[in-house]
């Protein structure tokens, strides 16, 4: 059986920590990565860090420096080679970036997007998640990976259910739509734009490498909100999605509470088999 070790992660741009980050991934020994939040001033330590520790191939989005919701770009170091694939019809492409890695003479379609945070960047966030949404919602005979963060959902029930930021929890934990964004876009469109990539890529075989092994009675989080009374919420904005079977799947939370990032990272061990369909 071949597997390959995926790991994702927001770094946050944090320049003292750059080459703590990319010691603690090399330590893992994954065959590919993804970044986001990577700047012009942390891209060097990150890339050529990497390079020394196996992963030779990269690529970088290359971020404009204003205005700063602009300035970070997604990272991509691979053990194997690596050929750009057009980018997908996103408004910020620095956001989003797409290649094929070719593991030992088979090709692999690897995407890593950075969805703009909505409470700064308004339907900026639902046009790019449309953008991959309609990039990657087709048949294909290629095996697909999708990583990053979504800055969605804004919560997952044990039941099963999804919660968008379209939508309230009640205090007895109903779930209802919000009658009202304050930005330009209806509550309807809003859940549709977060949900259809969180759970309708499954339609075509994407699957989320987490919840397929580890179901929803299992809580996850990759972020979290802390207030001086304790921990206000936790949140599972990053993500690993693919139409690969899923062997492993785990947060990394050690590296957030050692403070290299307000992220954790997501890591997953993924089947690469003669069998690309994925398993729920």
């Amino acid at each position: 059986m071949q597997q390959l070790r995926v790991i994702s992660w927001n770094t946050a741009n944090r320049k003292k920590r750059a080459q703590d980050q990319a010691d603690s991934l090399i330590s893992r020994s994954p065959d590919l990565v993804t970044l986001q939040e990577v700047t012009h001033k942390t891209v060097n330590t990150l890339r050529e860090s990497l390079e020394g520790g196996g992963l030779v191939h990269t690529s970088f989005s290359e971020p404009i420096s204003d205005p700063r919701s602009r300035s970070y770009g997604v990272l991509i170091a691979s053990r194997f080679p690596l050929e750009p694939l057009p980018s997908l019809a996103v408004p910020w492409p620095e956001k989003v970036m797409s290649v094929i890695v070719s593991v030992h003479g088979r090709a692999v379609e690897l995407h890593t997007a950075h969805i703009p945070n909505g409470s700064n960047n308004g339907h900026i966030k639902i046009e790019t998640l449309e953008g991959v949404y309609s990039g990657l919602a087709k048949e294909s005979t290629t095996p697909r990976i999708l990583t990053g963060d979504f800055n969605t959902p804004q919560a997952e029930l044990p039941t099963g259910e999804v919660v968008t930021w379209a939508q309230r929890v009640s205090r007895d934990g109903t779930v209802r739509m919000k009658r009202k964004l304050r930005w330009d876009c209806l509550p309807a469109d809003w859940d549709r734009g977060e949900r259809q990539v969180l759970t309708g890529l499954s339609e075509f075989g994407i699957m989320d490498s987490f919840r397929s092994l580890h179901g929803y009675g299992v809580s996850g989080h990759s972020w979290v909100l802390k207030w001086r009374s304790g921990i206000k919420a936790q949140r599972r904005f990053d993500h690993i999605l693919s139409s690969l079977r899923s062997l492993e799947c785990r947060y990394i939370h050690e590296w957030r509470e050692n403070k290299l990032s307000d992220h954790s990272p997501i890591e997953a061990v993924l089947d690469f088999g003669e069998d690309h369909s994925a398993v729920s």
